[in-house]
């Protein structure tokens, strides 16, 4: 890349001047014609940003306190960096989205103050980087940290505040190796998050691209201000920001937690870039909305749902919540619902219009955490009900599990919903379960007899999953190791028919103790299965009852063993001329019982059908 700065210093005095913390000013080069215009306009009328360092008297507690809302107590404070890199500011409210707050700069504040006159402006304060921003932006070094950090005690669970990140790297140097990068680590976490995902917000990854209106990443949350690429009416000499966003965090409540907000030059010391973070915005909400952020069609509808609850964090019941659309293409959309004993209220709407809304509710006195919701053009949705994994081996004679993972619309877990799987081509073709959502979604189903491929899909919810593929293999000697008889036999119908598994070593030495699983694996009692633990002579016996005419296929595994497959015929009543049955014992020995109480006892064995 050619040399991206004439500075008007030597190495020499570069670190002269970083010694002096001295502001220097830059000019970038650039060969890459641009096009384009701001996508928002901003009030023609506004004073100006007016800003305070660190020199002016201030110190890192009045910034601080400067972002606190209600609901946290905080104490050690402490901030790394140049006093010009940080400080205090107001009038912005229609230039950056809200009237007052902090700055923190890798560079100068007052270098955020408009007019947009200069292309390129970079203060170097020779400062080191920081690791917990290298960690963010991998490949990259971070020059002229600041950094403020305290330790903080919240009321509730959720913690948030809202912030615009601004840079003079925008747009020529967007997907280059100078990608500043800013974060906000809560108990070590970086929640500086662009809405819906787990990518940091940084130079490369929210912008138009570049050239400028090409590669464009995230360009919802971004805002041009480039006088080369249309840009330069809003009031402020930084080349791009972001719209206002809202970082969340989980948090302990009652309890000490940490932050540290950073931000960093990536690449070189040159061109500055800020994150200025909204007043009295660092609140832990006692009114939360959820969820934090979700992705959908337009046409389609989202739910929110808001929880109230007091200073003892006790559910509030009986209180209107009204929820307001507050910024975005379906800014004024409104809705409200009153709190049930657990402090809940939902509301559901539909998008009419693509775009990132901003969503708030307020209600008992309190006003909830922002929120994000995005609406896309077409496509297909996301699918509701997944099945994982999507292929797996196993060898015979061991479980395989199957997990379904259920979400509502806007994306979030939905419990105690049933689930039913089935295994609709293969050897176990035919076989079925069902199982109930826990409080993330998810309900399992393990099984696996027969040698073959299964192909298995799930439904429920209203929804049905993806197709996921199992294959069994028969495990080396197994079929000597667990055997079953008889190998074949005819009964009638209404009678019981006993199986006997006998499981023994590789010397063919029994094997006490051990459970056995025997199923029907195909016929007309498919899925019928019970269990039984073997004896001194590694024996265990099943019975179960027959109520279809046709022929059953039977298998069990146990020990890590598979057997072979026997098989069992069902007639119509009177077609079997042996009114008695045949089975064996626990013990070993043969006995022949009529109907009966044997019938009685095997028609509760369960069958799953």
């Amino acid at each position: 890349m050619e040399k991206r700065r004439i500075l008007a210093f030597s190495g020499i005095l570069i670190i002269l001047t970083a010694l002096a913390a001295s502001m220097v000013y830059g000019e970038e080069i650039t060969n890459i014609p641009r096009q384009g215009e701001s996508k928002i306009t901003f009030q023609e009328d506004s004073e100006g940003i007016v800003t305070a360092d660190l020199n002016s008297g201030l110190t890192a507690e009045d910034l601080v306190n400067n972002l606190l809302g209600e609901g946290v107590a905080v104490s050690n404070v402490t901030l790394t960096g140049a006093n010009v890199a940080a400080g205090t500011f107001t009038g912005g409210e229609g230039i950056i989205g809200f009237e007052n707050g902090i700055i923190l700069s890798t560079g100068n504040i007052s270098f955020v103050t408009g007019p947009n006159e200069e292309d390129s402006i970079t203060a170097v304060n020779g400062l080191p980087g920081d690791p917990d921003l290298d960690a963010l932006i991998p490949g990259f070094q971070t020059f002229d940290a600041t950094v403020l950090e305290f330790d903080f005690v919240p009321e509730t669970g959720i913690i948030q505040f809202e912030y615009v990140f601004t840079s003079d790297e925008y747009n020529e140097y967007v997907n280059t190796q100078f990608n500043d990068v800013f974060g906000f680590f809560v108990n070590g976490e970086n929640i500086a998050l662009i809405p819906g995902t787990t990518t940091a917000v940084a130079i490369n990854n929210v912008n138009n691209g570049n050239p400028f209106g090409t590669n464009a990443s995230n360009p919802e949350y971004y805002i041009n201000n480039d006088l080369s690429d249309g840009g330069g009416e809003i009031n402020t000499e930084m080349d791009g920001l972001t719209v206002v966003l809202t970082a969340t965090a989980e948090v302990n409540p009652d309890e000490t937690n940490s932050i540290r907000m950073a931000i960093a030059d990536a690449g070189d010391f040159a061109l500055d870039s800020n994150v200025i973070i909204r007043a009295e915005s660092f609140v832990s909400p006692r009114l939360t909305l959820e969820p934090e952020s979700a992705t959908n069609n337009i046409g389609e509808t989202h739910a929110l749902t808001a929880t109230l609850v007091d200073e003892n964090e006790t559910p509030i019941a009986g209180e209107n919540i009204s929820f307001n659309v507050t910024a975005g293409p379906n800014n004024g959309t409104t809705g409200t619902g009153t709190t049930d004993e657990n402090g809940i209220t939902t509301w559901n709407y539909t998008g009419t219009e693509a775009g990132s809304d901003t969503i708030v509710a307020t209600g008992g006195g309190e006003t909830s955490n922002k929120v994000t919701k995005v609406w896309e053009e077409g496509g297909a949705a996301e699918p509701r009900l997944v099945l994982e994994p999507e292929s797996a081996t196993n060898v015979l004679g061991t479980e395989h599990i199957v997990k379904a993972v259920l979400t509502n619309e806007n994306g979030t877990p939905a419990p105690n919903e049933t689930i039913t799987f089935n295994v609709s081509d293969g050897p176990f073709a035919g076989l079925s379960a069902t199982a109930i959502t826990d409080a993330n979604g998810t309900a399992t189903w393990s099984y696996g007899i027969t040698p073959g491929t299964d192909t298995i899909v799930a439904t429920g919810g209203g929804e049905t999953s993806n197709e996921v593929t199992k294959t069994w293999e028969a495990a080396e000697g197994a079929s000597t190791l667990l055997t079953l008889e008889p190998r074949s036999a005819t009964n009638s119908i209404g009678s019981s028919h006993i199986v006997r598994a006998r499981l023994v070593d590789e010397s063919g030495a029994p094997r006490a103790g051990e459970m056995i699983t025997f199923v029907v694996s195909d016929g007309p009692h498919l899925g019928t299965s019970g269990t039984s633990l073997t004896n001194a002579n590694g024996t265990a016996t099943w019975c179960y009852y027959g109520i279809f005419t046709g022929n059953d296929t039977i298998s069990a595994r146990g020990g890590g063993q598979a057997s072979e497959e026997v098989f069992k015929t069902w007639e119509a009543a009177g077609n079997n001329s042996a009114q008695s049955k045949s089975f064996m014992k626990v013990d070993g020995s043969d006995e022949s019982k009529e109907g009966g109480i044997w019938s009685l006892f095997a028609g509760i064995f369960e069958r799953v059908r």
